[in-house]
Order: C-alpha cells, then structure tokens, then sequence
C-alpha cells in the first residue's frame, strides 16, 4: 500500500509486514501509515522496513525529514528547551509593529471642519 492509502483511515490489524518504497518529506505520513498496522486487534508482531537509495531525491527527502522532524519538536517543546518570555515591553512592540504593518503606510486626508 502507498503512503497516501495508508494515511486515509484504514486500519489493517491483520496485516504485520509495511514496507515503505515511496519515502514522503513529512515522516508523520509514514508513521501514520505504520500505525494502520499497528492497532488495537492486531495479533501478530509488526514489522517495519524502509527502502532507501543513494539517490539525489531519496537523500533530499531524508533531510527534509530530519529538519521538519526538528522543527516540530522544537516548537512542541518535545526537544527540552524552555520558551523565552516576553517582558511587557517586548509584547508591546510586537503589538505595535503589527498594527503598523497592517495599513498600507498611507495617510487618510481628512476634510477640513
């Protein structure tokens, strides 16, 4: 099965054996096709194989993995960093270069009273 089917709900807890030939940038895609095996009722121990080549494009993928793998751990904190807070200054200029960006930098003219 392709990773697109095997990320569209199916769960297959009879079978045991995935083996991943089309690698996808984004390695939540493979672990959810792995977890349509690996479900509640599955009898049988699962096993998992990846295909990888030397190739250009499988070795790009890998690195689009890694680095889309770090950048989710880090924004979900699962990498053990602790957030920066913001001081009430810090948050008021955030606040207000937002509020600048949003107009267009033109002036209304207004009508004389």
């Amino acid at each position: 099965m392709s990773l697109r089917a095997g990320g569209q709900s199916l769960n297959l807890a009879c079978a045991n054996r995935i083996i991943i030939i089309d690698p996808w940038w984004n390695v939540t895609a493979e672990q959810q096709a792995i977890g349509r095996a690996h479900r509640i009722g599955q009898t049988k121990e699962c096993h998992v194989v990846r295909v990888w080549t030397d190739s250009d494009m499988d070795t790009k993928i890998l690195g689009l993995q890694r680095v889309k793998s770090e950048e989710v751990d880090y924004v979900l904190q699962d990498d053990g960093h602790m957030p920066v807070l913001l001081d009430d200054e810090q948050r008021e200029e955030i606040c207000h270069v937002a509020t600048r960006k949003k107009g267009n930098g033109k002036q209304k003219a207004t009508k004389p009273a």
